[in-house]
């Protein structure tokens, strides 16, 4: 899904992409990250949560599926699952 179209949807439900991330408790600017292509687990799984779409769909070839991996694989600390 494009970028444009994205920030357009959370304009028209909720007046500015601020307000989006301040309803759902993100951090400031978390969604211009995401969309930049910045693995932001929050952020992407809001996005997609709002437009009821899968990952995989709202980010086709970034996710592998909808655990939010990486396909170059995530390597940052924050990011990995405890074993």
């Amino acid at each position: 899904m494009h970028p444009e179209l994205i920030k357009a949807r959370i304009r028209m439900a909720h007046g500015s992409v601020a307000a989006f991330e301040s309803k759902k408790g993100l951090p400031h600017r978390s969604v211009r990250d995401v969309l930049r292509g910045r693995s932001v687990r929050r952020a992407a799984d809001a996005l997609a949560e709002f437009l009821g779409e899968p990952l995989s769909k709202v980010f086709p070839g970034r996710f592998i599926n909808d655990d939010c991996k990486s396909p170059k694989g995530d390597s940052h600390r924050l990011n990995r699952q405890a074993a």
